[in-house]
C-alpha cells in the first residue's frame, strides 16, 4: 500500500553509485533505517533520484530491512546516477493515482494489482532452463490474460505471484506482455523485453 507519513521532506545521498539495472542502492544506514521503519515489508512510497545529469522518479519499498527501489517509473528512464546523488520523498502522479485508488474514490476499495518485487525480467540464456517471478500487490482475484512472447516461454499465475519458465531454445530479443485481469479490468502488468544469449 502507498505511503508517505512520516517521510515527507526526506533527503539522502547515495554512497554508491547506483547503475541502471541496479535495484538495490547504498544509502547512509540512518537513512535506510528510517526508510524502512516506515514502509516494513509491503508497503511503498515514490522518490527521484537527482544528479546534475538528470533525474528519474523510483518507487522505493523495504525488504528485510533493504531499501529496494523499482526504477523507472512514471515515465522516467533508468539512468546512471553517481555517488552523491540525491533521493528525495516526492509527489508524483503515480502517487496521486495511488492514493485515489486506496481511498472511498476507487469502487469497493478494490487497488488494482501492480508489481512489488521482481519488476524487471533477467536476461536468458541459450538451452538453460529460465526462470522469474513477479510478486504482485493488489486486490485480488487476479486473472491472467493472453501472454505475447516466445514460444518457450511459460507464463503461470498462482494467488499473488506470477512465475516466467521455459527452456530458450533460439538467441535473441523478444518481446513481453502480460495482461492482467484487475478490480474488473485488464492492465498491462508487464511490458518489456527478454534477451537470450
Amino acid at each position: 500500500m502507498y505511503t508517505a507519513r512520516g517521510l515527507q521532506n526526506f533527503l539522502t545521498n547515495l554512497t554508491a553509485a547506483l547503475e541502471p539495472n541496479h535495484s538495490t542502492p547504498q544509502i547512509r544506514f540512518d537513512a535506510s533505517s528510517r526508510i524502512c521503519a516506515v514502509l516494513g515489508n509491503g508497503d511503498y512510497t515514490y522518490m527521484t533520484l537527482t544528479c546534475p545529469g538528470g533525474f528519474e522518479i523510483v518507487r522505493v519499498r523495504c525488504s528485510h530491512g533493504v531499501v529496494v527501489l523499482d526504477r523507472g517509473m512514471d515515465g522516467t528512464h533508468k539512468q546512471f546516477f553517481p555517488i552523491g546523488s540525491c533521493l528525495q520523498f516526492s509527489i508524483t502522479y503515480q502517487t496521486i493515482e495511488d492514493m485515489i485508488e486506496q481511498h472511498q474514490f476507487c469502487p469497493a476499495d478494490c487497488r488494482k494489482a501492480s508489481i512489488v518485487s521482481g519488476a524487471q525480467a533477467p536476461a536468458a540464456a541459450l538451452n538453460v532452463p529460465y526462470w522469474h517471478q513477479f510478486v504482485l500487490s493488489g486486490t485480488p482475484p487476479f486473472g491472467l490474460g493472453t501472454v505475447i512472447g516466445p514460444d518457450w516461454l511459460n507464463v503461470t499465475l498462482d494467488a499473488g505471484v506470477v512465475r516466467l519458465s521455459g527452456t530458450p531454445t533460439a538467441i535473441g530479443t523478444s518481446r513481453v506482455e502480460i495482461p492482467l485481469w484487475s478490480c474488473g479490468e485488464y492492465i498491462n502488468l508487464f511490458t518489456g523485453c527478454i534477451t537470450v544469449s
